[in-house]
């Protein structure tokens, strides 16, 4: 099978030589940081918005006379918003950037979005009132949800894609509000969105999947016919993450199963589901190993690629220039490489890191003695792995004028820490000498977490620790898991798994974590964690409100605080459940 490495040639053609090399080199500066892909290529591809040199926005213009970057100074009004120079690296690795052909989006740290549309130069705030968590786009239509639970949708609407109940388009987004009613009258509250080629998913609470928009090929899941409302499909298990591709979609499961919709002609369900279909389950081959953790699609594509849990891609369907071949992919083929790039368009990729083994935590081989708060037993690491791997713990080694640092009689050097445990110090240094983090528990994973920002790690880290806590997660220690979450402030990993363990056992002890103390003064919180705690608390409301009997019915329903009691009551009013 031949491999090809991540490429970025289709996206900068037209720029020159020099542009070419200065764009490249920020957005491989990205991928080494374990960012997500911050780029977007729109306007008859003759623009380009990428976030470059010392994190701030810049624009290409990709004709002869546009193509050296030119900063973007300003936000609407606002002047120089891009200077991401914050004193959180998160605040950089949160940022988005995504859109149709015609608009790119940008959503930052703190839940803003913003768009410069193809025949603009500035940036202008949409939904202003408003914080957005995701974004889902296709060429045409894209929709915004955000942390209340909306579904905000915008552009084309020819085939109902907008779940607007018609096919009038939507030129300005803000115009018009999904809606997601259940039986009894009262607004669904969805949690995740996925966009097609000309049809769209939601996935509302902790059960319900709806689709709505083309139906030609039944990529929607309910028959062959256009859906201009979002319907209902009865799922036996519970979806945790959809993706569409341009006439097909796949839905993964809390316990790793794949399913999918629409057209498998040419390979995208895999080799057993060859034609259109509704829901139905995907049989995987045998080279899938293990559960299945993520899957990806391009809306304009017809390729399916899904990521085992030993973090291989297998992919399906019309990737077939990957292979130098005309044939399709007929089943799901693994994929060792850290990225997909079909034509000029990304599917999926992986957190770049530099690959470097040494011996680890062997007294005759390291020369660095790490000595971590009160423990006895010492932790060894190899200063070649240091000097490549961690510029902050190079600095501390070579710092001997600090208290922390020893001359050892033996030639090695003694260094004391302090801040951090001595499972999440041991758990860092077998993953600067090994590339893993697997087998670290939890708590350690989340120490890993802080520690990746404060020592400024470019080199994948909080990447590879996010991917494991989502596997690690489950309903019986998802109470404790969002207690570290919260003290830790990363805020935005809770919701992704609290959506992911979240059961009836549990719910009640999620909404008292998420219910701030009555002498906590919320106008000094951050408006971001705050938007987040309310996102997180929404979601439990509207899971416990489908249950309404069983959850009031619980011996743990009487220790809920009486606020959130009082918000569950009158979620129930809106539902018309409650009986007088």
């Amino acid at each position: 099978m031949m491999v090809t490495p991540l490429s970025f040639a289709p996206m900068l053609e037209g720029l020159s030589y020099e542009d070419k090399s200065s764009v490249k080199d920020s957005l491989l500066q990205q991928l080494r940081r374990g960012m997500k892909m911050v780029v977007h290529r729109f306007g008859l591809d003759e623009k380009l918005v990428f976030l470059g040199k010392d994190d701030k926005l810049f624009g290409v213009g990709l004709k002869a006379d546009q193509s050296t970057p030119q900063e973007i100074l300003s936000c609407g009004t606002r002047p120089r918003p891009w200077e991401l120079q914050a004193q959180r690296r998160q605040d950089v690795t949160s940022v988005h950037i995504t859109g149709t052909a015609q608009e790119a989006l940008v959503l930052n740290h703190t839940l803003e979005l913003f768009s410069m549309h193809a025949t603009g130069s500035e940036m202008l705030r949409l939904l202003p009132s408003k914080k957005v968590i995701q974004l889902a786009c296709s060429d045409e239509h894209y929709l915004a949800l955000t942390t209340d639970g909306q579904v905000y949708p915008c552009g084309s609407n020819q085939y109902g894609q907008l779940g607007l109940g018609n096919t009038s388009p939507v030129q300005e987004l803000g115009q018009a509000v999904v809606s997601l009613q259940t039986d009894a009258g009262s607004q669904r509250f969805a949690t995740f969105v996925a966009c097609g080629r000309w049809h769209s998913v939601v996935i509302c609470e902790q059960e319900s999947l709806h689709t709505f928009g083309n139906g030609d090929y039944a990529q929607c899941g309910n028959g062959g016919q256009n859906t201009f409302t979002p319907k209902c499909l009865g799922c036996s298990e519970q979806i945790v993450k959809a993706c569409c591709g341009s006439n097909h979609s796949l839905f993964l499961s809390s316990i790793g199963d794949l399913y999918g919709c629409g057209s498998g002609q040419i390979g995208q369900l895999g080799a057993h589901l060859r034609s259109s279909h509704n829901y139905s389950k995907v049989k995987l081959p045998e080279t899938v190993r293990g559960r299945v953790i993520d899957i990806f699609a391009n809306p304009m594509l017809e390729v399916s690629v899904l990521m085992d849990e030993h973090g291989v891609f297998h992919l399906a369907g019309a990737a077939n220039e990957l292979l130098g071949s005309r044939h399709v992919i007929e089943d799901f083929l693994p994929w060792e490489s850290k990225s997909l790039v079909v034509g000029s368009r990304f599917v999926c990729m992986q957190p770049v890191t530099q690959r470097y083994r040494a011996p680890f935590d062997l007294p005759d081989a390291c020369d660095i003695c790490i000595l971590v708060q009160d423990q006895k037993t010492p932790i060894y690491f190899g200063w070649d792995t240091i000097r490549f791997r961690s510029l902050f713990l190079t600095k501390m080694v070579q710092n001997s004028k600090m208290d922390h640092v020893h001359k050892l009689e033996d030639g090695r050097v003694e260094l004391k820490i302090q801040n951090y445990s001595w499972k999440a110090i041991q758990a860092y240094g077998k993953y600067l000498h090994e590339d893993e983090v697997e087998g670290a528990d939890p708590q350690t994973l989340l120490e890993l977490l802080k520690l990746a920002d404060e020592y400024g790690d470019e080199t994948g880290l909080q990447g590879l620790c996010a991917s494991a806590l989502r596997r690690s997660v489950n309903s019986e220690n998802l109470c404790s898991f969002l207690e570290h979450c919260i003290k830790m402030d990363l805020l935005t990993l809770a919701s992704d798994c609290v959506e992911q363990g979240l059961t009836l056992s549990n719910v009640c002890g999620v909404l008292n974590l998420t219910a701030c103390p009555e002498d906590q003064d919320a106008a000094v919180m951050d408006t971001a964690v705050m938007s987040m705690m309310r996102y997180i608390q929404d979601i439990c409301i509207a899971f416990a409100a489908q249950h309404a009997t069983v959850f009031v019915e619980d011996t743990n329903f009487a220790n809920l605080q009486p606020k959130i009691a009082k918000k569950f009551v009158s979620k129930l009013s809106s539902m018309k459940l409650l009986k007088t």
